[in-house]
């Protein structure tokens, strides 16, 4: 079905998501699902990240794809933390937006011995933080003024 949506992706701008990007969120996700308990976990979750890599050749900016993706790399299975983290840096990530999806790639590079990368985006997060105390009251009180 994906390949078949293609055709219709011809003059979409390159930050558009494709007509049939979602069957490939739900066909991973299946795939996941059904590697749960198989041998052949590692290949299913192999054929998930190659039509996550190829949906994501054709969507650049798709964002759930890229989780998806971020997700995939760090499976037990899989073991890539690195291209995971990429993925993550790639969208971009600021503010509060971090503290809610940090978790994505956190405990991962912590399980692979990234501690390194760990602590950087856990300052970013902590920098927020810090700055959100210092500015918050007074950003609340303006909002009210106007």
């Amino acid at each position: 079905i994906y390949i078949a949506s293609l055709p219709f992706c011809k003059g979409l701008k390159d930050t558009e998501r494709g007509p049939g990007d979602d069957f490939i969120i739900l066909a991973a996700h299946q795939l996941v699902q059904a590697s749960s308990g198989v041998k052949s976990s590692r290949n299913m979750i192999n054929t998930a990240i190659l039509a996550a890599e190829l949906c994501l050749k054709h969507s650049a900016h798709n964002f759930q794809i890229k989780l998806l993706l971020a997700r995939l790399y760090a499976h037990p299975s899989v073991g890539a933390p690195l291209r995971s983290l990429e993925l993550f840096r790639s969208m971009d990530i600021k503010q509060i937006q971090l503290d809610a999806l940090l978790h994505i790639v956190l405990s991962d590079l912590m399980r692979y011995g990234f501690f390194d990368e760990a602590v950087s985006l856990s300052r970013r997060l902590l920098d927020f933080h810090a700055n959100y105390i210092r500015e918050g009251p007074e950003l609340a009180i303006l909002a009210y003024q106007n």
